[in-house]
């Protein structure tokens, strides 16, 4: 993929890309093509060195972050004029604010608390907006979420689910990811 080290500089450094399945942020490229990166994510986390090649910059599926208290939604933005290759604020879209590198590394390992455990978080107002996968979320006024719309409600006592007319098509979607643990009507 990478012939060269300015070749790899332009399209690396300074974006977040993942290695071995770890979220880091590439700071240098090295001459032999070998890339200077550090964990986003781990506190007092040091650089280590990794070849270029190894570097993924593909496997890239954003979607909901929990972030705080509330779940922000994070879209990939293609920009003519960005020609690098992984991930950072410029050419990442949040439906809150700005997205952090930390949020988008969160985005990129796709960890999430079970729809039943997302529930019980806004039941008892610990969050404001939650998601439980990375294309659906929920916020403590009932109101169910797909990427940037709300698409329906969901009755916190009987656990049902009512799509707005227009959303329909997310029935089964919906059923997929939330373990049969609620009624989609």
């Amino acid at each position: 993929m990478y012939d060269d080290a300015p070749y790899a500089r332009t399209r690396l450094i300074g974006t977040v890309v993942l290695s071995k399945k770890t979220p880091v942020l590439v700071d240098k490229i090295t001459p032999d093509l070998k890339a200077v990166v550090v964990p986003v994510l781990q506190k007092k986390a040091k650089p280590f060195v990794v070849d270029c090649h190894e570097l993924n910059v593909l496997d890239f599926t954003l979607g909901f972050v929990n972030v705080g208290v509330s779940a922000k939604f994070l879209s990939r933005v293609p920009l003519r004029r960005d020609w690098r290759q992984g991930l950072r604020p410029a050419n990442v879209h949040s439906s809150q604010g700005v997205a952090h590198v930390e949020d988008i590394a969160k985005a990129l390992l796709h960890r999430y608390p079970s729809f039943t455990q997302a529930v019980a978080q806004v039941k008892t107002h610990k969050v404001n907006t939650v998601a439980w996968c990375q294309d659906f979320a929920l916020n403590v006024r009932g109101n169910l979420i797909w990427r940037y719309d709300v698409v329906g409600n969901i009755n916190f006592t009987t656990m049902q689910v009512e799509l707005l007319p227009k959303f329909k098509y997310l029935t089964t979607s919906l059923k997929e990811v939330t373990d049969g643990r609620c009624e989609v009507l």
